[in-house]
């Protein structure tokens, strides 16, 4: 397994862990170890009505994406396009998160925050090594 692979194992295993622990959260409606307060307020941003969409927590979209992320990377070498798409669409979905969180909401919570960053940085990897990631 390439060094880029590897890495987006791991950023992708960091991200399921993140996305796992904002799942478990939500359904158990158990506190945040967050800031409450501020501009940094975990709680307003994973109660706020742009948490849940179609009654499932945006988490569980999160904890989907970086599970197949990971997936394709594993067990699918030759799906370098399918993994640019998905990335991309992760770097679109975590913009529209951001606006959501600054605009809408009012507050940034730092466990989206990581998730977003491990996205962009799934994303940054991919096209970097697409070529190396194209010969498996």
């Amino acid at each position: 397994m390439t060094a880029a692979r590897r890495w987006l194992v791991g950023l992708s295993a960091l991200g399921l862990l993140d996305a796992t622990y904002l799942t478990i959260v939500h359904f158990q409606s158990s506190a945040l170890v967050c800031s409450a307060t501020g501009v940094v307020d975990c709680h307003a941003v994973l109660t706020s009505a742009y948490s849940v969409i179609g009654g499932i927590p945006t988490s569980v979209f999160g904890l989907v994406w970086f599970l197949a992320v990971g997936l394709v990377v594993l067990l699918r070498p030759g799906w370098s396009t399918a993994l640019r798409c998905a990335s991309w669409l992760g770097a679109f979905v975590v913009l529209g998160l951001v606006y959501v969180e600054l605009f809408l909401v009012g507050a940034i919570c730092i466990y989206c925050s990581i998730a977003h960053l491990l996205v962009l940085a799934i994303l940054v990897l991919v096209e970097w090594h697409h070529g190396q990631l194209a010969a498996g």
